[in-house]
């Protein structure tokens, strides 16, 4: 599938493709060894495990943990789906309100509090992307956009 700037760019000004839940092979392996361990009865093994090794009473824990990694994999990005199936994008909403492509049409989205969800994980990479996209156009984003998360794992994040 080939996409093009403008469908990989979210209203927000974050690029889906640095995104680790977009389209990542973690959440592929993830959902491998879930389905392994489910076709092994791999439950059954770690029920009794857990009487010699503490560490596999955590097992219903870590199942619980691989079906949300799993429940975290978006296959298209936030402009085509409509943003993140979990909540409604307040950024997203207001953008298609106001007949915007993204934030960056707007001239108050630095002053904005719509972005304060997102600061957690990405910090001031939004308003700064917008910032990009404003002086350079979509275009420039690949090139020069800041790193998608606070950690800074702004590369190798996806992978097809």
């Amino acid at each position: 599938m080939s996409e093009t700037i403008k469908e990989l760019v979210a209203y927000c000004g974050l690029y889906c493709k640095d995104c680790i839940r977009y389209r990542n092979s973690i959440i592929k392996r993830a959902k491998a060894l879930l389905e392994a361990l489910t076709e092994s009865d791999f439950e059954s093994y770690a029920t009794i495990k857990k009487n010699t090794n503490t560490t596999f009473k955590n097992y219903d824990s870590f199942i619980e943990m691989l079906r949300d990694i799993v429940q975290l994999r978006c296959d298209q990005s936030c402009r085509i789906a409509g943003g993140c199936s979990s909540f409604e994008c307040q950024i997203l909403r207001c953008c298609r309100e106001k007949g915007h492509e993204g934030c960056w049409d707007c001239k108050q989205f630095d002053a904005c509090d719509k972005f304060e969800f997102l600061k957690a994980f990405h910090g001031d990479t939004p308003k700064k992307n917008c910032s990009v996209i404003q002086q350079y156009g979509l275009e420039k984003l690949e090139e020069e956009r800041s790193p998608f998360y606070v950690w800074d794992i702004s590369t190798g994040a996806t992978e097809e």
